[in-house]
């Protein structure tokens, strides 16, 4: 694991001039898919209270690493949700443009050591070692591919109905709001 993590801190080294033309922007700094919340036809993102100014890429490369985390950790397969981030990909970039994409390798890899880091040391994470491994070997993977990879072509892309969210009941009812632990704090 040593000779891993310093093979992609490295790597990340070399890279790291590569982001001098970045424009920065808002960001969320911990953008994961538990930020997003969907319901009714809407999409909101939670949890800004550690935002900052920096490289959108930083943003989209948490979160198709925390993807990827939730796929080893849930499904067994670092690759199991690569749909989704590559759809999540193609969204934004149809949306905002490519310019971010030479920089993703970048910061996905430096997301990849930095959860491999936090595994390492945490051991209450279940299969600790399995996930470092699978975390280093990812960011080394990452950056060993840079510039090969293209996004599918957005007709590829997999599109949900819209009304996915019916069952063969019918539409679902709506609910009313429940209190949250999260929304009724006081400092």
């Amino acid at each position: 694991m040593t000779e891993k993590s310093r093979q992609l801190f490295e790597k990340l080294q070399a890279e790291h001039s590569q982001l001098r033309d970045a424009e920065f922007t808002a960001g969320h700094n911990s953008y994961s898919p538990a930020h997003v919340l969907l319901a009714d036809g809407r999409t909101a993102v939670i949890d800004w209270d550690g935002y900052d100014v920096g490289d959108p890429a930083r943003d989209l490369a948490m979160f198709v690493v925390a993807t990827q985390r939730l796929a080893l950790g849930h499904l067994s397969s670092i690759r199991a949700l690569d749909w989704l981030a590559d759809a999540f990909l193609q969204t934004y970039v149809a949306e905002r443009g490519a310019e971010v994409l030479p920089r993703l390798p970048f910061y996905k890899a430096a997301m990849c050591l930095k959860l491999a880091k936090y595994c390492a040391f945490n051991r209450q994470v279940p299969q600790w070692e399995k996930k470092v491994v699978a975390m280093l070997d990812e960011g080394v993977r990452v950056l060993g591919e840079k510039n090969t990879k293209t996004l599918l072509p957005l007709a590829q892309v997999i599109v949900l109905p819209k009304d996915c969210n019916q069952s063969k009941r019918g539409p679902k009812r709506p609910r009313a709001p429940r209190k949250s632990r999260f929304f009724n704090r006081t400092a």
